[in-house]
């Protein structure tokens, strides 16, 4: 099972004149069908002289889905194929996330035939990915824990050996820690907790 996703690092717009037409991309980070919607209400709504809000979004892992994968791209009224689609590839030949693009056309006058639609989608959507770069994101569970002081240094140990985090501390009588570990990571870090502390290690 897979506990990350690249996405983009940065919202980002671009934009770029072919033939007298105008081609604005834009990039956005986005976890659900809800955003997406309200992202191209948006700019429907504040680009309302445009002739075209074509767009393309891909939708992976989530911090609730772990096998999650829905896509969708419009031509949004221009020839079939010739600008969801060429959006969609860059998205996809990125192994990208989570993200949505959206290229407006205002139309300029001189009709650019199918393919020079689909250079001009898929190169100015690939700009605008290039231009919002990308991070990997891990998903974590966060646990609380309690155990003895004396269990703490094995502990940490075999916290850094995941690559866990710890969150908060208390120490009183025992001690409580809130850590965040790498969701494929639980598992085996949760039975070496029971182990090191003897079985007297509680999770909370």
């Amino acid at each position: 099972m897979r506990d990350w996703y690249d996405t983009i690092a940065r919202e980002s717009e671009i934009e770029t004149k072919i033939k007298g037409s105008i081609f604005r991309a834009r990039a956005f980070e986005v976890g659900d069908k809800d955003a997406i919607e309200g992202i191209l209400a948006r700019l429907r709504k504040a680009e309302r002289d445009a002739t075209h809000h074509c767009f393309a979004y891909q939708l992976g892992l989530s911090e609730r889905e772990l096998t999650r994968n829905e896509f969708r791209y419009s031509d949004d009224g221009e020839p079939s194929g010739s600008a969801g689609k060429p959006i969609y590839n860059q998205i996809t030949g990125k192994s990208l996330e989570n993200v949505l693009v959206v290229v407006t056309r205002y139309f300029g006058g001189t009709k650019l035939g199918v393919g020079g639609l689909v250079r001009a989608y898929g190169d100015s959507a690939s700009q605008a990915l290039e231009i919002s770069g990308n991070r990997r994101i891990f998903l974590c569970d966060e646990i609380k824990l309690c155990f003895g002081h004396s269990d703490f240094n094995r502990f940490e140990k075999a916290l850094s050996k995941v690559d866990g985090t710890i969150l908060e501390k208390e120490f009183s009588a025992e001690i409580t820690l809130t850590i965040k570990v790498r969701k494929t990571m639980t598992e085996r870090f949760l039975a070496e907790f029971q182990n090191l502390t003897s079985g007297k290690g509680r999770v909370l």
